[in-house]
């Protein structure tokens, strides 16, 4: 953690504060400024804002006394950039990232149902003068860029060598080779054919699939109108941060997640995030039915804009709520970055080794139907492995022969005739047209 310099008086017994700290420029390339709290002895206990923000640990030292009174007041300046919910994780003795994540799953969930003076609390905002340039510093750097994270593109040609990483194309491929070497040309060719053709029509799609993330970043808007200051100013939409005062007109794309607290005549095109074409009433006082209230449950909330969808009509003011990967197309590109993490345990026991590890890195989750594509295959191949096993173990048993060939011995005789048992087993269409059906 880096070092903080400040000159600050403490808080006296009666409760009443001199001055208010003023950080030092330091050599690192942030500082953030250190709180004190009192206890009964009179002594402090300092800590950082970056440990209440990210709450791994209150780091704590007590100049005079270990005993701290938890009924002690906190100094009247933190309210300049802590919210409500990190007032109250800050007076728990014992905060962790758990209970400070659970916190901010139930505000992210609830901020169209919370009035906007409580939000514009909560954010430490000014709905009329918006935030100042110290404020947009410090949420930068916590909250980060207001854009979608992006990952490495996988190569066309690695996408084409996952699709033989695949149970049932090794079995095709395995039965292809078998038909080779038993001189069943058309039938071998046959199935390198439809393998092939195959991958080829699953890279295609993977690969159109890769560009969904580009798509959406693309839909973003590259300029703002915010409020700093008091005053209307341009900026980059990257460098939005929650509390931040947006104006939208017409014809703009909404660039964050926005809680609307003024409104004429708005109109907002959500298609990217409800496949709706028509064009969604919006107001910033619309009401709210809480869940269970016998309503039916709306897919976006009348008083809020969200990221990458379009105003179409009207004008409106909002506070910033959530930006970057963190609002609803955010999450939409969460699940398109998803990898094969959280793919089921039979699949993980295929891939546990070093050529599978580093496959999955590059291999998209699968879906039920993928999974359930495997899990045939897995079963077929101990089927039809079976099936030919005993086949060879009964012709060896019984001695039997080739009538077209009489000289060749037993055991090459069973071994081609259980190869073509396995083979016929192996369903060479499966893949081709769970692909086209999935393409169409």
């Amino acid at each position: 953690m880096a070092s903080y310099e400040s000159e600050a008086s403490l808080p006296s017994r009666s409760g009443h504060y001199t001055n208010l700290e003023t950080p030092r420029a330091s050599s690192r390339s942030f500082e953030l400024p250190t709180h004190h709290v009192v206890d009964v002895s009179g002594g402090a206990r300092s800590f950082s804002t970056a440990d209440l923000y990210h709450a791994d640990a209150v780091m704590a030292t007590n100049t005079n006394s270990t005993n701290v009174d938890p009924n002690a007041p906190l100094p009247d300046h933190r309210s300049r950039f802590l919210s409500d919910g990190e007032l109250l994780l800050a007076a728990n003795p014992v905060p962790t990232r758990e209970s400070f994540a659970t916190l901010n799953e139930k505000d992210e969930k609830t901020w169209h149902q919370r009035s906007t003076e409580l939000i514009s609390k909560m954010l430490n905002t000014n709905l009329e003068r918006g935030l100042n340039v110290m404020d947009v510093e410090r949420r930068v750097l916590r909250y980060g860029p207001n854009a979608l994270e992006e990952e490495a593109k996988t190569p066309v040609i690695v996408i084409f060598l996952l699709q033989f990483y695949n149970l049932i194309i090794a079995m095709l491929l395995f039965a292809a080779l078998a038909s080779l070497a038993l001189q069943e040309w058309v039938e071998g060719i046959a199935i390198l054919a439809i393998v092939t053709l195959n991958s080829a029509v699953a890279t295609f799609q993977e690969y159109s699939a890769s560009n969904a993330l580009a798509a959406l970043a693309s839909l973003s808007s590259p300029q703002s109108l915010v409020i700093r200051d008091g005053m209307q100013q341009v900026v980059d939409s990257k460098q939005l941060v929650p509390g931040d005062i947006v104006i939208l007109v017409t014809g703009d794309v909404v660039p964050a997640d926005i809680r609307l607290f003024t409104s004429v005549d708005l109109k907002c095109n959500e298609m990217l995030l409800t496949g709706e074409s028509e064009d969604v009433p919006k107001k910033y006082n619309a009401p709210i039915h809480p869940s269970g209230a016998g309503k039916p449950a709306k897919l976006t909330a009348s008083n809020m804009v969200f990221s990458s969808t379009t105003i179409t009509a009207g004008n409106a003011r909002g506070i910033v709520v959530e930006t970057g990967m963190n609002t609803r197309v955010g999450s939409i590109a969460a699940l398109l970055q998803a990898k094969s993490g959280s793919d089921t345990k039979e699949e993980k026991k295929w891939i546990s080794n070093p050529i599978g590890d580093c496959i999955a890195k590059h291999r998209p989750k699968l879906t039920p139907l993928q999974r359930a594509l495997h899990h045939t295959g897995y079963i077929m191949g101990v089927i039809a492995l079976g099936v030919a096993l005993l086949v060879f173990i009964v012709g060896m048993i019984r001695g039997t022969e080739d009538p077209r060939h009489p000289s060749r011995p037993t055991y090459l005789t069973m071994i081609m005739t259980a190869v073509s048992v396995a083979v016929s087993a192996v369903p060479e269409g499966l893949p081709m047209v769970v692909t086209i059906c999935l393409s169409s």
